[in-house]
């Protein structure tokens, strides 16, 4: 089943969108976005393309240093892009003059970058790219939509007969410009080498997942600090 999606993008300029800018940052450049889908399909798609459910405050750093804090915005993990809801429209910020996002969820500050600046690591070049950085790695959790499409049996089974957004994700540590997939415990060994005897010992005592990024982050503190 085919979604067709035709996006006009219209350059608009907009000097005050936005609350407590820098007085030296004029234009910020802002792409209206008119989506305009076949009827028939409206509900094809079913789940979110958004990071999270729901739309709060961002900050956001462009590439000329010039920073802003936006509301009602939240991070598209399809598209991808940063939109917000101003004046009741949809827009986005165009993804080339963003250079981090920053977004407070219970208090902890959460650092999200373009998947396009780690494409020359092997990141692919869509979603975002949580980033947390500890000393000599980062570790980096890749959030991108995957499109489900349903069984061809789907009528006969009784199954979902609309496509799906499914929210993904991959693990990465980054250590001297290279890139190491995490999928389990064993992952470590090229990048712990002798310390990785002492990262299982953490795992076992700590009863800690490497698959989940917080605890991923608590096993490599310890690591740095012995």
């Amino acid at each position: 089943m085919k979604l067709t999606i035709v996006i006009s993008i219209i350059i608009l300029l907009i000097n005050e969108v936005t609350h407590g800018q820098n007085p030296e940052s004029a234009n910020v450049q802002f792409y209206e976005l008119m989506k305009a889908r076949n009827p028939a399909s409206t509900d094809e798609i079913i789940g979110s393309p958004y990071l999270e459910k729901e739309w709060g405050d961002i900050k956001i750093f462009l590439k000329d240093s010039s920073h802003y804090k936006l509301s009602n915005s939240n991070i598209n993990i399809f598209t991808p892009s940063i939109d917000i809801v101003h004046n009741q429209i949809l827009k986005e910020i165009p993804l080339q003059f963003v250079d981090k996002i920053i977004k407070i969820k219970s208090e902890k500050e959460k650092i999200y970058k373009p998947a396009i600046r780690f494409e020359k690591f092997g990141i692919k070049n869509k979603g975002f790219v949580e980033v947390c950085e500890i000393k000599n790695y980062s570790i980096l959790t890749h959030h991108f939509i995957t499109i489900q499409k349903p069984d061809p049996q789907a009528q006969i089974l009784g199954t979902e007969k609309r496509t799906k957004y499914i929210h993904t994700k991959k693990l990465y540590i980054l250590e001297n410009k290279q890139l190491y997939p995490i999928h389990g415990k064993k992952d470590l060994k090229e990048i712990l080498k002798s310390q990785y005897k002492a990262a299982e010992e953490i795992i076992k005592v700590l009863d800690l997942d490497v698959e989940n990024a917080d605890d991923l982050m608590t096993l490599m503190k310890k690591i740095e600090n012995l």
